[in-house]
């Protein structure tokens, strides 16, 4: 990545920042809010957020890294930058998709679109991994907090199970997926990246099942981070309890 390139990122993030946060009506609100509670004890779960924010994305390069190694041998080390310039990309661009874009800054030129597959296959392992716990968190919400009747949480089990099981077999039968990507009207002009699909055929029951590990070890460090912070603000909640509202 050339400096020229490092600047207008750096310009765009700050920019982004400045936006969201700063540019705020009620910027001064939060603010106040947050210099509130932050003093002891609170800022101990503040301080651990903090902790957890490198181990975060740790997790998400390595899982990368899994599926990254079948057609380039790079460096955790780098792995991470890619990680760390693709969260930033993202935050300026819309629905994130700038998070491609920036992982592939650190990704030989030759590899761009097997590095995209490669993101997409760690996104999917993510999702179903959320949408577990999802499920999960609902199905305990509903009974513990709202009541609901034990047939409607039945049903809303059984449905979800059965779309978690789907994703899961597409999961591990991924590469019938550039199969019908390829039959699709449009293939014959699309036939230079949708090449880089083969890709999809090299990574083994092995390796996926270690994507959707890392991805577990991942959102476990995310509900943490998301509770820690409900413990700064001093949202007194049960832990069970809490963790089911951040699943659902």
């Amino acid at each position: 990545m050339n400096f020229s390139v490092k600047v207008c990122i750096l310009g765009l993030l700050g920019w982004s920042l400045y936006r969201q946060v700063f540019a705020q009506a009620d910027a001064g609100l939060l603010w106040a809010s947050f210099a509130g509670h932050f003093q002891w004890p609170n800022a101990g779960w503040l301080v651990a957020v903090l902790v957890l924010v490198p181990v975060n994305w740790g997790l998400e390069a390595r899982k990368w890294q899994v599926l990254v190694r079948k057609f380039a041998a790079l460096p955790f080390g780098r792995l991470y930058r890619a990680i760390l310039a693709g969260l930033a990309v993202s935050l300026f661009t819309p629905n994130r998709i700038g998070e491609y874009a920036g992982r592939i800054l650190l990704v030989e030129a030759r590899h761009n679109w097997k590095a995209v597959v490669a993101t997409l296959v760690g996104s999917l392992g993510q999702l179903w991994v959320i949408l577990c716990a999802g499920l999960v968190g609902a199905v305990f919400f509903l009974q513990a907090v709202l009541g609901v009747e034990p047939y409607v949480l039945q049903l809303l089990f059984s449905l979800g199970s059965a779309l978690v099981l789907c994703l899961l077999l597409f999961f591990f039968h991924i590469e019938l997926g550039a199969r019908l990507v390829r039959r699709l009207p449009c293939a014959g002009r699309l036939r230079k990246p949708l090449r880089h699909l083969g890709v999809l055929r090299r990574y083994t029951k092995r390796e996926l099942t270690a994507v959707l590990g890392w991805s577990a070890l991942r959102y476990a460090v995310y509900a943490c981070q998301y509770f820690f912070m409900l413990q700064f603000f001093g949202v007194e909640v049960p832990l069970l309890k809490g963790l089911a509202g951040i699943a659902t």
